[in-house]
């Protein structure tokens, strides 16, 4: 079992930090909190996205 992937990024993100071609670490076990600064992996329409997590 996998507990971890990467991601590339598509489009620059400068907000975030992340320009494209940059390649994040995400884990599958680890929650994110929701103070604005931990970054989140969201799936819509069979597509991944990243943004910072905040409720």
């Amino acid at each position: 079992m996998e507990f971890e992937f990467k991601l590339e990024i598509m489009n620059d993100c400068v907000a975030l930090g992340l320009l494209e071609g940059d390649e994040v670490l995400v884990s599958t076990v680890e929650k994110p909190r929701s103070n604005g600064k931990d970054l989140a992996v969201f799936e819509a329409a069979g597509e991944l996205s990243i943004s910072t997590f905040t409720r």
